[in-house]
């Protein structure tokens, strides 16, 4: 993977950091790494277990980002090493 820009965690903050950089310079590569698949909508966490029950129906599509230049990716980084900046999955 080469990536001007790696972003290490898939939720609402990183996602619109990603956002932010890709709007602030289109030509810069950017990836997002997360742990999980999906990301639920943050302000939606109370509805969600108060009305919906269930995280999987409210979440962020990736489609959006994916579309705007972003890579995401599902894996866990185990270590980084800033020097040859290289990341271990």
């Amino acid at each position: 993977m080469k990536s001007n820009v790696v972003i290490l965690g898939g939720s609402a903050a990183g996602l619109m950091a990603a956002v932010t950089l890709k709007k602030r310079d289109p030509k810069k590569s950017v990836t997002v790494i997360r742990n999980v698949t999906k990301t639920p909508v943050p302000c939606g966490i109370p509805y969600i277990y108060g009305i919906m029950g269930q995280v999987d129906k409210d979440l962020i599509p990736d489609q959006g980002f994916i579309d705007q230049g972003i890579e995401i990716i599902q894996k866990e980084v185990t270590e980084i090493n800033r020097s040859n900046k290289e990341l271990a999955f």
